[in-house]
């Protein structure tokens, strides 16, 4: 493992880079679920971003998601700014869009140099790398590499000894090793969330706040879970910002965006949790209030814990329960049991922390009584948000395996297609129907939500906790919801 250090970068070329997070139509992906999405910055790109600008480049970021961007308008800005290099995240959902946003700078200018990272960059550099559009993938972790190509992109030879990048150059394709992860993540700049519109962003409906500002205090995860594309990016490793590094960037983030709670993206925000603990005394002992929500397992927490988080201001936990069936919790490696997932659960409402968990429904395997036994575990429990969405392989994790086993893809239309790295299409375990899965779903939120006590509960958990027109928009949507889905055919999304 190595350090991030901008200092070696300053004697460089000032580039013109532009990061771009492509178009897309939120209600593809959240179906009827839309309105209550959330859009938030990007942070694998805010950290990239703020690398870049560490080592004196003139960076700018354009959230098409956020502004509201066609690909249309998009050239323009990208005629207008015409950046030396031009950089996308992609993802399982947008790797599509990503290649179209390449094509349309190099449309602009054949000089412009594309680079595209990610998940599925790193799983599938050899399919990215093959569209014509593209000159460099980067794979894994991307500060250092994106510094290095920016340092040395006018020497062909010193570009194409690059550690973690896959390069066209000359009618070659050079696919070089690895990058070392980075040891020491405080090396790191901060986030350049400057760069990103953040009044335009939408958190999400549990989300208590008036100005809610993201955060990642840790990377990778130690477990292994069988769905995640997590390991492929991080290797399985677990590393943290100190505790002293993210008080310094609470304050930033108080001060700069006026932001009253904070929501910590980490994948599992208790992997230590000694050093949550100290996290919790320091924020107690400097006296900056705010709100804060995280992520975490059920089994790393524990009652002391949950009482300093709660002292220091932490409202909600979002658990990945994702099922109430131990041999669909074995599939998926979660390393818990049922028992262990509903103790979390009830450790937490002991300790006054609100909690949300996640239950993919039409896992491999999954039969009708199971799902109906993860709906039932879902409304026994003591949880107060709970989301169902519906399973989604993704290519190159270990149940994508299985899911081509035990089921089959089709496309919006229906129609059964062929599995691939990419694209819009839905997966259907065999023996299921996708629109009985989708009405599934519908089941699991009207059982959950349309209960007297979770009514109430929600009234008085966002009242004075979330701004009126958040309010209103909440409770409008939950009304359209389940009314309109009574009385007219609703749209459904990949997931929702």
């Amino acid at each position: 493992m190595t350090d991030f250090n901008s200092k070696k970068y300053l004697s460089g070329k000032r580039r013109k880079v532009l990061f771009v997070v492509p178009p897309q139509q939120i209600g593809k992906h959240y179906g009827r679920l839309a309105s209550f999405a959330a859009r938030m910055p990007w942070m694998g790109m805010a950290y990239l971003a703020g690398a870049a600008k560490a080592a004196g480049h003139q960076v700018k970021v354009v959230d098409c998601e956020a502004e509201n961007v066609g690909f249309g308008k998009l050239r323009e800005i990208i005629a207008e700014f015409m950046p030396d290099v031009i950089g996308s995240s992609s993802v399982i959902t947008n790797v599509d869009r990503c290649v179209r946003t390449m094509q349309i700078a190099k449309e602009v200018s054949p000089a412009i140099v594309t680079v595209i990272g990610g998940p599925q960059a790193t799983i599938f550099p050899e399919q990215i790398i093959s569209e014509r559009v593209i000159d460099i993938v980067v794979i894994g972790e991307g500060e250092i590499t994106m510094c290095e190509v920016l340092y040395h992109m006018d020497t062909v030879s010193e570009l194409e000894m690059i550690q973690g990048v896959w390069i066209r150059s000359n009618n070659r394709i050079i696919k070089n090793q690895k990058r070392e992860l980075i040891k020491n993540l405080d090396s790191l700049p901060s986030p350049a969330l400057d760069l990103f519109p953040l009044n335009n962003y939408k958190p999400a409906a549990y989300n208590w706040g008036r100005k809610i500002v993201p955060m990642l205090s840790s990377r990778g995860c130690a477990f292994k879970c069988t769905f995640c594309e997590v390991n492929a990016i991080f290797q399985g490793s677990f590393r943290y910002h100190s505790a002293d590094r993210i008080i310094s960037e609470i304050n930033s983030i108080i001060d700069l965006y006026n932001a009253d709670s904070i929501q910590f993206w980490d994948d599992i925000f208790t992997g230590n949790k000694k050093r949550v603990y100290e996290l919790c005394e320091k924020i107690i002992k400097y006296g900056r209030r705010f709100k804060w929500s995280c992520c975490t397992r059920t089994d790393r927490i524990d009652i002391d814990l949950l009482v300093k988080m709660k002292d220091s201001g932490c409202y909600l936990i979002l658990f990945g329960c994702e099922s109430g069936n131990q041999k669909l919790l074995d599939l998926l490696n979660k390393d818990l049991t049922v028992e262990k997932n509903l103790k979390g659960i009830e450790m937490a409402k002991k300790a006054g922390i609100k909690t949300l968990s996640t239950f993919m429904l039409g896992l491999p395997t999954e039969t009708r009584d199971m799902t109906l036994k993860t709906i039932e575990f879902a409304t026994k429990s003591s949880l107060d948000y709970a989301v169902f969405p519906l399973f989604e392989p993704y290519p190159g994790t270990e149940i994508y395996n299985d899911a081509l086993k035990t089921g089959y893809f089709i496309n919006e239309d229906g129609r059964k297609i062929q599995a691939s790295y990419t694209g819009e299409k839905l997966w259907v375990p065999n023996g299921r129907e996708r629109k009985e899965l989708e009405q599934m779903s519908f089941v699991a939120m009207k059982r959950f939500y349309l209960r007297l006590h979770i009514i109430f509960s929600m009234l008085i958990n966002m009242s004075g906790n979330i701004p009126l027109k958040r309010l209103f928009a909440l409770f409008y949507g939950g009304i359209n919801y389940f009314v309109s889905a009574q009385f007219k055919k609703v749209k459904y999304g990949t997931r929702y």
